[in-house]
């Protein structure tokens, strides 16, 4: 446990429920092997409480939120700006307060396309199987299609949300 003296700054990750987020663990844990000074938490927002959430990300100078369910819409209204590609996707899973400017980025899709560029005999014609069909396989399959990657499935257990995703992207085979 990291004590107080020992933290320049806070981030975390905001949903509801959040209380089986792993990200708490896992974001503590790279931050303390990289000895970075920082601590990362867990907030339990519900909905009606999103506008005074990052009323008070400002207030309290934390320097990152990660956003999940069920807030990655609703969010970008209290946004001083978001990126090109949240924009498009309509949804936000990062906030960076810089100067206490809230600006939203949607990442999923960057990081998935970074892990298989570390696949050195990985190429665009390789077949991609994305299993379930939420907010992050649409910014996945937003990322594929736009690096020209055709050969595409998605298994999910509801079909209606994979008919959703191919009316989004009508280049996705089931």
């Amino acid at each position: 446990m990291k004590k107080s003296n020992d933290i320049d700054f806070l981030l975390g990750v905001i949903g509801y429920p959040i209380e089986h987020s792993l990200s708490p663990i896992i974001h503590e844990y790279w931050m303390n092997k990289n000895n970075i000074k920082g601590n990362y938490k867990a907030f339990n927002i519900k909905p009606e409480n999103i506008k005074a959430t990052l009323e008070g990300m400002r207030a309290f100078n934390i320097k990152g939120l990660n956003v999940t369910v069920p807030h990655k819409r609703v969010v970008i209204k209290y946004l001083d700006t978001i990126d090109k590609d949240a924009e498009e996707l309509g949804a936000v899973n990062t906030i960076v307060n810089k100067n206490g400017i809230l600006k939203g980025y949607n990442t999923d899709g960057v990081g998935f396309m970074y892990g298989l560029d570390k696949f050195k005999n990985w190429n665009k014609n390789d077949p991609i199987l994305i299993i379930g069909s939420g907010g992050a396989a649409s910014s996945v399959l937003y990322y594929l299609i736009r690096n020209d990657v055709k050969n595409i499935r998605i298994m999910n257990r509801t079909k209606a949300h994979i008919k959703k995703l191919k009316n989004l992207y009508v280049n996705i085979i089931e």
